[in-house]
């Protein structure tokens, strides 16, 4: 299950909060994990986005705008460029 918990304008920039939930089915183990989406928008449309494990780190990389250079901290996964 993916919890959506806040979304965030940020100049050319989309900052999503989110939770991931849920349960394995062999184990049953429990997983709850924080999440923190930026996305870069032109035209209307997602062109690049990056996850981050720490929600922090995805405010500050949208909102000091190192989106592009593998920002300091927790790297995320790399920018997919959807153009």
């Amino acid at each position: 299950r993916f919890a959506l918990n806040e979304v965030r304008e940020v100049g050319d920039q989309v900052m999503l909060l989110a939770r991931f939930h849920g349960r394995g089915r062999a184990s049953g183990a429990e997983v709850d994990i924080p999440i923190g989406v930026v996305a870069r928008v032109r035209e209307g449309k997602v062109a690049e986005a990056r996850m981050f494990s720490d929600p922090d780190e995805a405010l500050k990389a949208a909102e000091m705008r190192e989106f592009d250079d593998g920002s300091e901290g927790d790297p995320g996964v790399p920018p997919v460029s959807l153009s």
